[in-house]
């Protein structure tokens, strides 16, 4: 793949034009990582889905640094899609914060491959999806997340469990009650 300079990549990064796309899909296979870290980055910027599985291809690039930008492009384009893949860099510490953050804009549509993640997954490798599900802040987490309750409270002995049952239980109603009083101050505003 011929060489394309990086300030010209910076240039079309910049415009986030759909129409810079195919000059930025070429741009991925470039010989020198900056070019290629470049490219990702616009092409999250512009969001095309045709981008996708290019992206998902820069998830095996020899440079760390094209990684971690393809992975935060695919969290730009939002596409449920590259779920799985996002789900499989959390086992990379160099790539588990950027695969974080992009699942996390995923938001719920990331929830049922990360249920199935969970389920198949080791105690260790679980703890980043219960973390996770619990900033999505959407109800449909609350599955995962009592999942992850259930299983803590397994290895529990049974007077750790009533202590845990109750700590959580203290944890939602304040929880509850702070949604709460901000829906009436949130009245209030609104009614002044």
């Amino acid at each position: 793949v011929q060489s394309v300079a990086p300030s010209e990549q910076v240039d079309l990064g910049q415009i986030a034009d759909p129409q810079s796309a195919p000059p930025l899909l070429l741009a991925l296979e470039d010989e020198h990582w900056s070019v290629r870290c470049s490219a990702a980055a616009a092409l999250g910027r512009i969001g095309s889905v045709k981008a996708l599985p290019p992206l998902l291809l820069r998830l095996e690039d020899q440079d760390e640094t094209v990684r971690r930008a393809a992975l935060a492009a695919l969290g730009e384009l939002r596409d449920a899609r590259a779920t799985r893949p996002l789900l499989q860099s959390l086992a990379d510490p160099g790539l588990q914060s950027t695969a974080f953050e992009a699942l996390r804009r995923l938001g719920p549509e990331a929830l049922p491959d990360m249920e199935r993640a969970y389920a198949g997954a080791s105690r260790e490798a679980r703890k980043p999806l219960v973390d996770l599900a619990g900033r999505l802040d959407d109800p449909a987490s609350g599955r995962l997340l009592l999942h992850a309750l259930a299983d803590e409270l397994r290895h529990l002995p049974p007077a750790g469990r009533e202590d845990r049952i109750d700590a959580f239980r203290d944890q939602v109603l304040r929880e509850h009650a702070l949604a709460g009083a901000a829906q009436q101050l949130a009245r209030r505003l609104v009614s002044d």
